[in-house]
């Protein structure tokens, strides 16, 4: 939508705001809690760890997804053979005039939903193995952490739009309109609708608008059930955006192959999955948070006397 601003991509001006606002946001929200610089100290260590695999998950999620709809994991075993592991994992040039890219890692490039799960994974090891003491309240510190998490989603969207990634399908101005600076698609062979000689409705922009709405209800609003809220309507309301968004979105392995499913994009089976998450919360969270009580391990605290010994 714009050109970038002293050399840098609005987008990645827009991405390092909103690091800085997650950032801060987490940490005013867990000194309202009082519970302890030690403990704050330990939420700071899964939020990096949580945030390793964010990227991890990020880069991974998209490669696999278009890996799949160029037939990638079919030609692995001769790719492997002809040109070796690093080349499969990494180049960029083609085996041939119609194939896709060799390596895996330039299959795609990066997805949000990928991203989460990332993150929920990161989340959910390391505070299995840091917070011992206490599991149970899993969803809880996970409550506290989200709405950063939202905010810094939402303000990567409108960086978005306004880079020209990520939009929608064709539509009449002033509907729609051209992106002249977008960027190329990391797969240029995939089909997509090319926002920079096409008028295209801005789908990021109703993304971030949407985030950013729901980061105030979840912030300032909601005193619990931050969570749930978050999977339920995040999953609903992306599963439909999916319809109007207009670059290539990759292909589910299993649901490509059924005529009726063959339609759902791999964003849309993960917005799916979300969403059941969420209503799964919405039953059984009491019961999860007191199954996990078993789990929970006292701090066992040395004395003088004890250390001494």
């Amino acid at each position: 939508m714009i050109p970038n601003i002293f050399g840098l991509d609005p987008q990645v001006i827009l991405i390092a705001i909103a690091v800085g606002m997650f950032i801060w946001l987490t940490l005013y929200k867990l000194d309202k809690t009082g519970i302890g610089d030690k403990f704050v100290n330990k939420l700071i260590v899964i939020v990096i760890i949580s945030a390793t695999t964010l990227i991890m998950g990020m880069v991974f999620f998209d490669c696999f997804w278009h890996a799949v709809d160029n037939n990638y994991f079919q030609k692995l075993p001769n790719t492997l053979k002809e040109y070796g592991l690093i080349d499969a994992l990494f180049s960029d040039y083609k085996p041939d005039a119609e194939g896709p890219s060799v390596g895996f890692f330039k299959q795609g490039g990066m997805t949000f939903l990928g991203a989460l799960y990332g993150a929920f994974f990161g989340y959910v090891i390391s505070y299995w193995f840091i917070f011992k003491h206490e599991r149970s309240k899993i969803i809880h510190y996970l409550n506290i952490i989200l709405p950063g998490l939202i905010l810094a989603h939402g303000l990567g969207r409108i960086g978005c739009f306004l880079s020209g990634c990520c939009t929608g399908i064709k539509a009449p101005f002033p509907l729609g309109f051209k992106f002249p600076y977008a960027p190329v698609p990391a797969n240029p062979s995939a089909s997509y609708i090319d926002p920079r000689i096409n008028d295209v409705l801005p789908a990021n922009l109703y993304e971030g608008i949407f985030l950013i709405g729901l980061f105030f209800i979840l912030f300032f609003a909601l005193k619990k059930n931050q969570t749930k809220v978050y999977m339920v309507s995040y999953g609903t309301f992306r599963f439909f955006l999916e319809f109007l968004r207009g670059d290539s979105r990759g292909a589910v392995p299993l649901l490509r192959h059924i005529p009726f499913l063959s339609w759902i994009s791999p964003s849309q089976f993960l917005s799916f999955i979300l969403l059941i998450v969420g209503i799964l919360l919405f039953i059984f969270e009491d019961k999860l948070s007191n199954y996990l009580k078993k789990w929970d391990r006292p701090i066992i605290k040395k004395t003088k006397q004890a250390s001494e010994n």
